[in-house]
């Protein structure tokens, strides 16, 4: 799906009342066709009064995603908003407060991640780069007698690798990036599941795949 301004406020008023306590005034809402970025958060400053003002939220109507991951870019900006607005200091951009507010919402299902452009004059964003129209998310699942792959829907990544790690037979799982056509046929999966393949087809596939390597503390 692709946000709407009436989606964007909803979805807005639901979280500030779940998350936020109601404190957040409305901002103006606004769509995008930016490739960019799939959220923006800004607001303006009067330095000498020290206080921010004319609040804006955009959404990139850009790229088609699942609703999850709209809402979870959503409340990326909401944290950055709220953070603001009652002028809590933050070590960075993305901080210890905004981790802390983050990691306090993925723990009830949510996939936010730390993934943004900044600016000084008062603006955030969240990118979408590594899955851009075309490339694919490959995780390789390597259990103690047999190997499964799948296309990753990258919204659900955190469901999956909590659902592999909690598999008895789970030995090691590997990230994969392609544009080959060849994954263009295989469904996004949202869910714990994949094709079987052996050693000879895994090396045979790795010859269209790029690796993904993880730095300490990167999210996919």
């Amino acid at each position: 799906m692709r946000p709407t301004l009436t989606w964007m406020m909803s979805q807005f008023v639901s979280f500030n009342q779940r998350y936020f306590q109601r404190r957040l005034p409305l901002p103006v809402f606004r769509l995008s066709k930016a490739r960019t970025f799939l959220g923006n958060m800004k607001w303006k400053e009067d330095r000498l009064k020290h206080k921010y003002f004319d609040y804006q939220l955009t959404m990139s109507e850009y790229y088609d995603l699942e609703e999850h991951e709209l809402q979870s870019v959503m409340l990326h900006e909401m944290i950055h908003y709220f953070i603001a607005f009652n002028h809590i200091k933050d070590t960075s951009p993305h901080g210890k407060v905004f981790c802390g507010i983050m990691d306090k919402l993925n723990a009830c299902g949510w996939n936010i991640k730390v993934s943004h452009h900044s600016t000084e004059n008062g603006e955030s964003s969240t990118a979408r780069k590594t899955f851009r129209p075309g490339r694919r998310l490959i995780g390789v699942f390597i259990m103690k007698q047999e190997i499964y792959y799948a296309v990753i829907n990258p919204g659900y990544v955190g469901r999956i690798v909590s659902g592999m790690f909690s598999t008895p037979d789970f030995r090691e799982l590997k990230w994969y990036v392609s544009n080959d056509d060849y994954f263009k046929q295989f469904p996004l999966i949202r869910s714990l599941r994949g094709y079987k393949i052996n050693n000879e087809k895994l090396k045979e596939l790795e010859k269209i795949m790029s690796p993904v390597v993880l730095k300490e503390g990167m999210m996919i």
